[in-house]
């Protein structure tokens, strides 16, 4: 009867294999879709460096040119508005509201009489008044109404060489306000300066609901096809276009014209992209070429000086993570921040204005990735990448074999029984496939990415319980950790290897799709552990002794444990288990707490210049959670079960735990290289085994000495 069982055990790993070698196949293809982006850019905000410059002895051409002979070529310039125009003091153009204007007590001698009958008509407190001194100038503004604006109302005065636009009405809900703020085009003067600094406009716009149709959108794409932006950077209230029904034609016909590529950009919490209604579908449409932006936020450009540092450094390592480990490989610069003489009132920021510290910030970052084979140039957009549906069923075949193999870790199945569950997998695998194609691929990485570690450590539960004898000499006990530590490596890398491949679609890639279901990945092995470890180590061997028992001999084995627990051990167990839950528990929170994405500020400086340090060390940054805590657990958890430590061995197992899930949640981090998650590991290993023997050889020590007190009897 048991050979049955063991046959179709044999099948289930040969399922497993074939799944595991699919994932190599899909990561490995990944791989080299990933190699071929090398590259990574800056685009500089040419609004925040000409504030910058304002508070400099160099004005905007100057630095675009510092800039320009250090490789920063590429600069982002917005539509201009009139608000803009209005308050830049180098413009003859002023703009008033109805309700500031009319406060003033002489404010009809100071305009002609056309110009007072169409105020005093005015029937909106917000209705605006632009004033503009050169001819030029306000034919070059009535124009682009002409083109862009739909829903306006508005009238022109001439008096001399000054004209007078009055935009007046609530068409569409567009006060003054909101119409001081419509884009109106690329400001000549701006572009000349940029241009002439021997740099290249990269040009944007920001779009307001209500006057973003089709003939917007048409101007737009008509003003920067002349400039071939290799980049399709969007702003504002939606895509370009999208008041219109068909906004995503022109937007993709613009990008074949112009052979640019949509930026998608990255959050402030550094976790999915900027969206807007529709835009998730477009990227998908034009079959992901875009390249991901990481938008230099003030938060980050603050960080100048900080952890004592003498300049940018730190501000370098913000930009290195965003390329390297997020693939943002297009920087938005902005200028930077003295944090120290800036306010957080919401006044106007104090910049730094030395230019050696925006050099050092180019020329660092250049070679920091230059290291690690980056060049600086225009970003290409990675291959695309989707996996197809054989090979997402094939990866559940495998999973659905170690789903029933970790069942088979808890008691014997039967024959009939494994078949069963097998077959009922492959269907839902292929029913999910078919069904809701994308959801299946993260519950596929879900499942892999939690059965590996799953069965990682209930087979170590497995095989250190028929594996008890005497207490082994320390060197032989050192070469059982140093294998069984290897063999975890290995089974929860299978499980990064199904996340890996699972999630290798470019949407994934791109944090077009989130993935869902972190939390889930690293509670479930917890909890399955703790109910391997009280089954094996606490049932079988506590309570029925290890033999094979009918029902009713385990309830009345059970009935007579909890009497001689009670009456020898209640207080004992009590404390004890007590401990050991709050310790887990506490554990859990914090573990959950600290995972994810999280700020600095909540981060102490000790860690953050350690993690420096070893981003400047090493390929690839090692996980704490993995070398601090994973790795030497899972050693102590061994010693402590061969050296019969009550208590002990399940604080330990816990963390083990961690270690194994953070395995494979490094892969987790989608966005990041296969190649680099992969060093990341074998860093974690490498370092994890010198602490776990730090570790083992630490508690030995204090076993014996504590054993030759007594109070510990073999």
């Amino acid at each position: 009867m048991t050979k049955k069982p063991k046959r179709f055990e044999a099948v289930l790993w040969i399922l497993l294999a074939v799944g595991l070698v699919t994932a190599v196949f899909i990561a490995g293809h990944r791989w080299s879709v990933e190699a071929e982006s090398k590259n990574y850019d800056i685009v500089v905000d040419f609004s925040d460096f000409s504030q910058m410059s304002y508070q400099s002895e160099h004005n905007i051409s100057e630095w675009l040119g510092y800039l320009s002979k250090r490789g920063v070529t590429k600069v982002a310039l917005f539509e201009t508005n009139i608000e803009a125009l209005a308050s830049n003091p180098k413009e003859e153009i002023w703009r008033y509201f109805t309700e500031d204007l009319t406060a003033e007590a002489d404010w009809r001698d100071r305009f002609p009489a056309d110009v007072v009958s169409l105020v005093e008509q005015s029937e909106y407190r917000s209705d605006l008044l632009v004033v503009c001194g050169e001819p030029a100038e306000f034919q070059w503004i009535t124009d682009a109404l002409d083109r862009r604006a739909e829903a306006i109302h508005y009238r022109t005065v001439t008096d001399g060489d000054t004209g007078y636009l009055w935009i007046y009405g609530c068409e569409n809900g567009m006060t003054g306000e909101q119409w001081a703020e419509f884009s109106l085009g690329l400001w000549p003067e701006q572009v000349r300066v940029i241009e002439e600094s021997g740099c290249q406009v990269i040009p944007r716009t920001k779009t307001r609901d209500g006057v973003n149709g089709a003939k917007f959108a048409a101007d737009v794409f008509k003003t920067f096809a002349p400039y071939q932006s290799p980049y399709f950077m969007n702003s504002g209230d939606g895509v370009v276009g999208a008041d219109d029904d068909n906004w995503a034609k022109p937007l993709a016909k613009y990008l074949k014209a112009t052979g640019g590529a949509v930026a998608v950009t990255e959050t402030s919490t550094e976790q999915g992209n900027i969206q807007w209604p529709g835009f998730q579908a477009f990227v998908q449409s034009v079959d992901y070429n875009a390249v991901r932006v990481f938008n230099a936020w003030d938060f980050v450009m603050r960080r100048y000086q900080a952890y004592d540092y003498e300049g940018p450094e730190e501000i370098i390592n913000s930009l290195y993570r965003a390329i390297y480990e997020r693939n943002c490989d297009v920087i938005f610069l902005k200028a930077i921040i003295n944090d120290e003489k800036t306010k957080d009132d919401g006044s106007p920021s104090v910049y730094v204005t030395d230019p050696k510290a925006y050099g050092a910030l180019v020329t660092g970052l250049e070679d920091r990735m230059a290291k690690y084979g980056y060049s600086f140039g225009t970003v290409e957009p990675l291959r695309p990448n989707h996996p197809s549906a054989l090979l997402c069923f094939l990866l559940g075949v495998g999973e659905t074999a170690a789903a029933v193999l970790l069942l088979t870790r808890f008691g014997q199945l039967k024959r009939k029984t494994m078949v069963i569950l097998t077959a009922l997998g492959f269907l839902c695998v292929a029913a999910a496939l078919f069904v809701m194609p994308n959801t299946s691929r993260i519950l596929l990485s879900i499942a892999g990415g939690a059965l590996m570690p799953c069965l990682a450590a209930t087979g170590l539960n497995r095989y250190m319980r028929e594996t008890e004898a005497k207490e082994p000499s320390f060197g032989r006990l050192l070469g059982e950790i140093l294998a069984v530590l290897l063999v975890l490596f290995a089974v929860a890398f299978c499980g990064s290897l199904f996340v890996a491949s699972s999630l290798s679609d470019s949407a994934y890639i791109l944090e077009m799709r989130l993935y869902r279901g972190v939390k889930v990945m690293q509670l479930l092995p917890l909890v399955v552990f703790i109910v391997s470890y009280l089954q094996i180590f606490f049932f079988e061997r506590c309570v029925y002794g290890g033999a094979s028992l009918s029902r009713g001999e385990r309830k009345a084995a059970w009935n007579g444990y909890l009497d001689t627990s009670v009456r020898r051990r209640g207080v004992y167990h009590m404390i004890l288990g007590g401990a050991v839950v709050c310790f887990i528990a506490l554990l859990g929170v914090y573990y959950i707490i600290r995972t994810g994405n999280i700020t600095q500020d909540m981060v102490p400086t000790l860690e953050i210049t350690t993690r420096n340090w070893m981003e400047e060390t090493f390929i690839a940054r090692p996980r704490t959670k993995e070398f601090l805590i994973g790795y030497p657990c899972m050693a102590l958890f061994v010693w402590a079960l061969r050296r019969r430590v009550p208590g002990l061995p399940v604080v330990f197992g816990a963390g083990m735990v961690i270690g194994l899930t953070s395995i494979v949640n490094t892969f987790l981090h989608i966005r990041t290289g296969v190649a680099l998650s992969l060093c990341r590991v074998l860093i974690g290993l490498g370092i994890g085994l010198v602490f776990a023997a730090a570790a083992v050889c630490a508690a030995e020590l204090i076993y014996r000495a504590v054993r030759r007190t007594g109070v510990l009897s073999r």
